[in-house]
């Protein structure tokens, strides 16, 4: 197609999307509209019969005022209960009201059922009506009877006006007279409301109709130039996409020529002939940045914190060995790409960068080249822009390679490098920040601008780099803006007002530690700052969010870790408990299960789950008997379980005790039948039927007391003699090596 004549075309008045968006904007008034004449309706009506009951109320009240005397006369004994009726029907007959222009009358009856007063009907006076029922069926004296004696009420049945007529709905008020034993009420009929509310919602209807017909008929009136308008933009920008050289060939749709529409085409092309420009000088720079990356041999990094990713110059593959996602680097790197001993150093690096203490971000560590296995030094430089509360937005920079520092060819370092520290990563060591702190002479103006520029929320006070104050920023703010604070202490020391007493810790402590420590403070304190300090000097900061989002982190860490089935610690944790226990006297309780294949085969893995949990439930109880804080369960894997003890007297017991529960309880996963010959018959790999004993367990006792252990593996080969061992013998046993050797 011709793009003048593409451009110069007519637009469609109505298009799909518009008719479709049209229409569910009617439906939707006409849905509105509906929902408004409803909640009138409603309202209107429950207001009408709201003055009707009130009208019925009021006429009963009268009634009943004008029986009291008699009513009284009775309650105090001077006539009978039938002088009372009489009394009551004789002035009940005269009382008429007028209703509409109709006269309506009060109605007396007993609870017996019998009619005393019914001027409309005199010949149902003293008649028993109890079986009295409307056109649908309802008794209405027995309705009537039962509002009465619930203490009165309002009751709705159908009756016609007259004898051969309609059925027309009826509203009554009735209340009892306990003192005479009979019911007094009145009712009118109220089907003129129901017909009210008909001509109110047909006369709604029509005015509804009217206005949104108006509405429309506006709406394409004033809107459907500006939908053409709006379409042949459309139109426009999805055709320059494709084509941006044909800008000059966009001509205005008939009808739209104006001064107004020229200058907007004119608008449109010199911004896609600066947008065209833009693009030309980027793709420029870029070119650019990529032959200075590639002729000097360094990487160029971004970082940017709305997308949390990185992104490197293409030769970051020669320097890592492959080419990487950056979505959750730290930066410049991944944590896992720097060597372990190094890592502090960096992050310190970076802290000390962002607390404003240099212009330009710098840091030597050793990278691993996966594709070489070995570690490079490499030097890492940025430059970060920041928001206004001094967090990164952008953050850009480089890392060379320093080919005159040496290589580490040690590819065992990598292994160890990327294993889970469990040990290190619980310390408090791994989440400081190092920020200035103050002498106890500083001037509390001076701390304050600083923190005003900062936006720290807090500084420690030092003497002799050894911390001994902390002020945090809303304390401050607090004290100085009372009506004589700034005056008292602006220019004072800070000395006089800071914390004397803040939580301090050193680098060793465990996460869980400082948690619990920083939990025990007094509440107006519960959120300050912590001051880490190594050897009694001050170190850095740690935030009760940094905290806790590394013990979240941590905890992940472990669930993660976790066996699915028993929800106890698998591998990577035990390692770590392991290594941990050869610095102290323990007992470690190694447990396998005895012929749980061949229950397995047999019973199917469903109830080979069973038995393993069960087994995993069988150590927690044991170890809740003796509230051993200090013991460890873990799940090695399969039908294997490790539990560590720090008091080398009670392994023993414990293992009598999981033998002995275990035996009682894992009948309950056999069939009756195998439990009464004591045996299961399983197909072999040959297809021939084996007998194969009921499951036993078999546990390996093996501590250090008389044995020593170089490492956490020798202490897993002494365990894997021993259950051997264990399992020459029939049924469940334990076997120790209490005397440095295998017993």
């Amino acid at each position: 197609m011709n793009v003048t004549k593409f451009f110069s075309r007519k637009a469609p008045d109505w298009s799909v999307s518009i008719q479709l968006r049209t229409l569910g904007a009617v439906l939707i008034m006409l849905a509105g509209f509906g929902f408004a004449v409803s909640i009138y309706v409603h309202t209107f009506s429950e207001d009408i019969y709201a003055t009707r009951k009130n009208g019925l109320e009021a006429i009963i009240s009268l009634a009943r005022n004008s029986i009291n005397p008699v009513l009284e006369d009775k309650n105090n004994g001077k006539i009978t209960i039938g002088d009372a009726r009489i009394s009551s029907t004789e002035i009940i007959n005269q009382l008429v009201y007028n209703n509409q222009g109709v006269a309506n009358y009060v109605f007396l009856a007993t609870y017996e059922g019998y009619v005393l007063v019914e001027q409309p009907s005199p010949e149902t006076v003293g008649t028993y009506q109890m079986q009295r029922k409307d056109a649908y069926g309802n008794s209405i004296t027995k309705l009537l009877l039962e509002k009465a004696k619930a203490g009165g009420g309002f009751v709705e049945y159908y009756e016609p006006k007259l004898p051969e007529g309609k059925p027309q709905k009826k509203l009554s008020y009735v209340i009892g007279l306990p003192e005479i034993e009979c019911y007094l009420g009145t009712g009118i009929y109220v089907d003129d409301i129901d017909e009210s509310i008909d001509q109110l919602k047909q006369k709604l209807l029509w005015l509804g109709f009217i206005i949104i017909t108006v509405v429309i008929i506006l709406q394409y009136y004033f809107l459907r130039p500006l939908l053409r308008y709006q379409y042949w933009l459309s139109d426009v920008f999805k055709h320059l996409s494709k084509n941006p050289a044909t800008i000059n060939s966009v001509h205005m749709p008939s009808g739209f020529n104006n001064a107004d529409t020229d200058q907007l085409l004119a608008n449109l092309r010199l911004m896609l002939l600066n947008f065209n420009n833009h693009q030309q000088s980027i793709e420029k720079s870029a070119e650019k940045f990529r032959q200075i990356a590639y002729a000097t041999n360094e990487v160029i990094w971004e970082w940017s914190s709305e997308s949390r990713t990185t992104e490197w110059s293409g030769n970051i593959k020669k320097l890592i060995g492959y080419e990487p996602s950056g979505f959750g680097a730290h930066f410049e790197v991944f944590d896992d790409w720097v060597y372990q001993d190094d890592q502090k150093k960096r992050r310190q690096a970076l802290a000390s960068y962002f607390s404003g203490s240099g212009e330009f971000y710098t840091s030597e560590y050793r990278l691993y080249n996966s594709a070489k296995n070995e570690y490079n030094w490499v030097l890492a430089k940025g430059i970060s822009t920041f928001d206004k509360n001094k967090a990164p937005i952008r953050f850009v920079g480089s890392i060379n390679l320093l080919p005159e520092r040496l290589r580490l060819n040690k590819p065992e370092l990598k292994e160890e490098h990327v294993r889970f520290e469990l040990g290190n990563y619980q310390t408090i060591r791994a989440i400081v920040q190092l920020t200035p702190s103050f002498n106890t002479d500083a001037l509390v103006i001076d701390v304050k601008k600083r923190l005003d520029s900062e936006l720290w929320q807090g500084v420690v006070v030092v003497e002799n780099n050894k911390p001994v104050g902390l002020v945090m920023r809303d304390a401050l703010n607090f004290q100085l803006s009372s009506q004589y604070g700034v005056s008292l202490y602006y220019g004072r020391p800070i000395r006089i007002i800071m914390d004397e007493q803040p939580l301090v810790v050193d680098m060793g402590c465990s996460l869980e530690q400082v948690s619990e420590m920083a939990r025990n403070r007094a509440q107006a304190k519960q959120y300050d700052l912590i001051i880490v300090t190594d050897n009694g000097e001050y170190r850095g900061i740690v935030s009760v969010m940094d905290l806790l989002s590394s013990i979240t982190d941590l905890r992940i860490m472990l669930a993660t870790n976790a066996n699915p089935l028993t929800r106890l610690p698998g591998n990577l944790v035990i390692e770590e408990k392991l290594k941990q226990a050869l610095q102290q006297n323990f007992a470690a309780i190694y447990i396998d299960l005895d012929n749980f294949k061949a229950f397995n085969d047999k019973y199917g893995f469903e109830m080979g789950d069973k038995a393993i949990k069960l087994t995993a439930s069988i150590m927690k109880e044991v170890a809740a008997e003796y509230d051993e804080k200090d013991a460890f369960l873990g799940h090695i894997g399969g039908d294997d379980f490790l539990i560590l003890l720090y008091n080398l007297d009670y392994a023993i017991e414990w293992a009598e005790r999981i033998i002995a529960k275990f035996d009682a309880q894992i009948s309950s996963l056999y069939l009756q039948k195998d439990l009464e010959r004591g045996y299961i018959m399983v197909l072999d790999r040959r297809g021939e039927k084996q007998q194969f004993p009921l499951m036993g367990i078999s546990i390996a006792l093996v501590d250090n007391q008389n044995h020593q252990f170089t490492n956490y593996l020798e202490v897993s080969e002494v365990a894997a003699q021993l259950k051997k061992r264990a399992k020459m013998i029939e049924g469940s046993t334990w076997v120790s090596d209490r005397r440095g050797s295998v017993i």
